[in-house]
């Protein structure tokens, strides 16, 4: 019982805050193309939606620092582990979820791709390390 609040609690919790800010902003965005576009429908490089995702998981981990300050995994060995599970864990979801919408004919979006949701995740949960240091 002991392992499902000290480990399995806290890594679902960092597990699904960069899942439901990636699925809320994915839901805001409207993204329903094949490709991440600009508002006037050409293609972005791909090097700049990395960037830029980047940059709002950036700006979501500290968000996320001022509403939970403190790390939901409290050993510090778990939260380098968590560092690269959790992105990967949220991408693997958010691909599930692009396929999903794909096979409904919704539109793939971004989300489908394993990339863009590891650089935003990634980008979180390396602001929230550093800040609940």
């Amino acid at each position: 019982m002991e392992l499902v609040f000290d480990v399995i609690l806290p890594f679902l919790g960092e597990f699904l805050l960069p899942l439901l800010l990636e699925l809320l902003g994915e839901s805001f965005g409207g993204s329903d193309s094949d490709t991440v576009t600009e508002p006037l429908g050409s293609p972005k490089p791909p090097i700049l939606a990395i960037f830029s995702l980047a940059l709002w998981g950036t700006i979501a981990g500290g968000i996320s620092l001022i509403v939970l300050p403190q790390s939901l995994i409290a050993n510090r060995h778990l939260r380098e582990i968590g560092l690269i599970a959790i992105p990967v864990s949220v991408s693997c979801v958010s691909m599930a979820i692009g396929c999903w919408r794909r096979r409904e004919r919704q539109g793939r979006g971004p989300i489908a791709r394993f990339g863009y949701p590891f650089t935003f995740s990634f980008a979180m949960s390396l602001v929230r390390f550093i800040g609940t240091q």
